[in-house]
């Protein structure tokens, strides 16, 4: 397997590129005005991540970071809509947290266009891009959520994660939870329990 030796980039994000062979084609969304009719305060959609599959956090710690989601929404029934990549197994663990699993047959942002009943709230992993392409994609929201888990690392040079976070700050209808705190507290109790010889 050989790697070509220039690769052309068609994107929307602003792209250093390292290597002067490689080129950098940029686009803007227009966005729609879609028609919305009503607004279900009682319904959550949740957008999955394909995290467990690429291998970047474990599938007990995702369902435990999941369990954390699910406790910021009590009175809601909550739509998980998984990941293309996600497996059946971990999709059966994630209804048996209380999710209701929801696939779809497109992208989310396609499928998003067609409603016309919004959930209360859209939320997804920090990582995933879906709540910004709704930002630059849309008109009308309703409130959006990025969840941070402390678990989750895509990045070895911290620069990347700041990156990401002024990205997504900048959007500014992008509501944050950071877990650094719940996971902190629960490794103390774990570390209390202990019994240190």
């Amino acid at each position: 397997l050989s790697l070509p030796k220039s690769v052309t980039y068609y994107t929307k994000y602003n792209l250093e590129i390292t290597n002067k062979n490689d080129n950098v084609i940029s686009y803007k969304e227009i966005k729609i005005n879609n028609n919305i009719n009503k607004v279900n305060k009682d319904r959550v959609f949740y957008l999955g991540t394909s995290l467990v599959e690429l291998g970047l956090i474990d599938s007990n710690d995702y369902i435990s970071y999941l369990k954390n989601v699910l406790e910021k929404y009590p009175e809601k029934s909550v739509y998980y809509i998984p990941h293309r990549k996600e497996k059946v197994l971990k999709l059966n663990k994630i209804e048996e947290q209380g999710y209701i699993i929801k696939k779809l047959e497109m992208p989310f942002e396609m499928w998003y266009r067609s409603l016309k009943i919004i959930p209360y709230e859209i939320s997804s992993h920090y990582y995933s891009t879906v709540l910004g392409n709704l930002v630059d994609l849309f008109e009308n929201l309703p409130r959006l959520h990025a969840f941070r888990s402390p678990l989750v690392s895509v990045a070895k040079d911290i620069s990347i994660e700041q990156k990401i976070s002024l990205h997504l700050k900048s959007l500014r209808i992008i509501n944050f939870t950071n877990f650094w705190l719940i996971f902190l507290y629960n490794l103390s109790l774990v570390n209390s329990n202990k019994k240190w010889d």
